[in-house]
């Protein structure tokens, strides 16, 4: 292939072998800004789909394990990288709760819907 041939590999390596670069460190800079992106209170809020089937663990669990994985080189990056993790997902959850316990509290208001609503607790 063209790129295996030696003259164009080393030239395509000679131009980025004076920086670094952590593929792992990247992929959490990455989760981080996902996870800041997304919008936790516009969740559909019956609990029982909400805890258990929550997309963004898994970007929270990728999250870690690429923080378990980056250099210790990047370990100062790394840390103020999973403490904006930290950060973020404290702001995302507390909107998320805010929104999860009005909701609850209209639908409880309601006498048609607290039957309903009590129901989806234990489903």
């Amino acid at each position: 292939m063209f790129l295996e041939e030696d003259e164009i590999w080393n030239g395509l390596v000679s131009l980025t072998s004076y920086k670094r670069f952590d593929p792992n460190l990247s992929i959490l800079k990455s989760v981080v800004l996902q996870l800041k992106a997304l919008d936790f209170g516009r969740m559909n809020h019956i609990l029982s789909e909400e805890i258990y089937h929550l997309g963004y663990w898994g970007l929270l669990d990728q999250a870690i394990s690429c923080a378990r994985l980056v250099n210790e080189v990047y370990s100062d990056e790394m840390i103020t990288l999973m403490n904006e993790l930290d950060r973020t997902m404290t702001i995302q959850l507390e909107r998320w709760s805010r929104k999860a316990i009005s909701r609850a509290s209209c639908l409880l208001d309601s006498p048609e819907n607290a039957n309903g609503m009590i129901l989806s607790f234990y489903s």
